[in-house]
């Protein structure tokens, strides 16, 4: 399974390609978790974007199995763009390489 991470403070970002999911994004905003010291009115509004009260996410993937919602390679790469994936990174995957995790660092097939 190849998965990088990026971290933008609050946000967590995990990106990458693997067999059953294809290739994926992962966003999570920590700011959206649960907290005991919020108004029932913010907790209506964070219920609707965080079923899990872990923190507001989305997850999309390209492959017909996968949390999240299913897109095109291109739907995704916008996406990628958005939450600074590197453009060598994009790049290879418009060309259809496969990320995979060698030694503890992210490689492409061939």
């Amino acid at each position: 399974m190849g998965r990088t991470e990026i971290d933008q403070g609050n946000i967590k970002i995990a990106y990458g390609h693997d067999e059953a999911t294809g290739y994926f994004l992962s966003v999570v905003d920590e700011r959206l978790g649960y907290k005991e010291d919020i108004s029932d009115a913010v907790l209506a509004v964070m219920e609707k974007v965080n079923a899990d009260q872990g923190g507001g996410y989305f997850d999309l993937h390209t492959a017909p199995i996968g949390f999240g919602h299913r897109v095109d390679k291109e739907t995704l790469i916008y996406f990628w763009k958005q939450y600074g994936v590197p453009e060598s990174d994009i790049e290879k995957a418009r060309k259809g390489q496969k990320l995979k995790l060698t030694n503890g660092s992210l490689s492409y097939a061939a």
